[in-house]
């Protein structure tokens, strides 16, 4: 490449979008009307990053609530599940409500106003099912000989989205049968 053309006094010229620099064999890039951009468009780049920043914002932001919200939700699911296992554990400790709903509550200790509630389920037959079962509110019941014990534990809690303030109720359950 050379670095210009000589014009008809002997003096060289600069290639065109390129300036000739004062040390010999250096190019320097020339100004921004020499690389096509006219003063007409010098504020283009800036509104075009206002446009993209608001699209971005948009996209952004519904994204990070609905990662909240499944974050809450499993929150609130293993909340239950922490709950149960300590009512599993043995039949001993299926009879103690207030210890598995406090066991759902330290779990998810990020949410201050998640509810739990606990309940148990003396069955006379090994299926669990509903119909052979007496649910036991006050964690003691009489049954003639159980054959199985069922532990339940219901969370729910309320999360408010970030950008309608829309309540959402999230709930959580788990049954476990004590050992």
């Amino acid at each position: 490449m050379s670095m210009g053309k000589p014009t008809g006094n002997g003096a060289k010229r600069a290639p065109r979008g390129f300036a000739l620099a004062s040390a010999p064999g250096e190019v320097r890039c020339g100004g921004s009307r020499r690389l096509g951009i006219g003063k007409s468009e010098a504020g283009a780049a800036l509104v075009e990053l206002a446009l993209v920043s608001i699209l971005l914002v948009a996209i952004v932001i519904p994204m990070m609530d609905m990662g909240r919200l499944f974050y809450a939700a499993m929150e609130v699911n293993n909340a239950a599940s922490a709950g149960v296992e300590y009512g599993a554990i043995n039949r001993a400790n299926s009879t103690d409500l207030t210890d598995m709903q406090y066991a759902a509550q330290n779990e998810a200790s990020d949410f201050s106003g998640m509810t739990a509630t606990a309940d148990r389920r003396v069955c006379t037959d090994s299926s669990g099912s509903p119909t052979g079962c007496v649910v036991c509110a006050s964690g003691t019941c009489s049954v003639s000989a159980p054959n199985s014990i069922f532990v339940d534990v219901k969370t729910q809690v309320t999360v408010h989205e970030i950008l309608t303030n829309t309540a959402v109720t999230l709930k959580g359950s788990a049954t476990m049968r004590a050992q």
